[in-house]
């Protein structure tokens, strides 16, 4: 078991992922293909494909392209096992990692409570993270899981 004093600040700067930008236009080309299989009314049929396309583009602000309030710019996990969080706009939020996050190689998807802010995610694919910062958060994450 490794000491707490071994363990170093890790700073973790996501860039823009393609990958997961392709898979949200997928996921959400999907449903708005399901929604035009169906038999309602076409009204409906637009109403909901009206809700995907204003889904995509919030998704898309918070998760792809950083541009939302609530966006994570840089992730900071320090020696002593505190998660600081920083927006767009340079605040600095301290964040507790909660139990529903996922950890795989080809998929991170970490979800935090911020007091007086609620509950913030950071998705992370491969291509969003050099491959010695994914590495690390990876071998973290699963020590500290243990």
């Amino acid at each position: 078991m490794s000491s707490k004093k071994s363990v170093q600040s890790l700073q973790i700067e996501p860039r823009l992922s393609r990958q997961l930008g392709l898979f949200m236009l997928l996921v959400h080309g999907i449903a708005m293909l399901a929604v035009t299989g169906t038999d309602m009314p076409l009204a409906i049929q637009l109403a909901l494909i009206g809700f995907v396309l204003v889904n995509i583009i919030q998704v898309f602000n918070l998760h792809v392209l950083g541009r939302s309030r609530q966006s994570v710019q840089m992730l900071v996990w320090d020696e002593q096992g505190d998660w600081f969080l920083f927006s767009p706009d340079g605040q600095k939020h301290e964040a507790r990692l909660l139990p529903a996050s996922l950890v795989h190689p080809l998929l991170i998807v970490l979800n935090f409570r911020v007091p007086d802010r609620g509950r913030w995610s950071s998705i992370l694919l491969p291509d969003a993270l050099d491959k010695r910062t994914h590495r690390q958060l990876l071998t973290r994450l699963r020590q500290e899981a243990k």
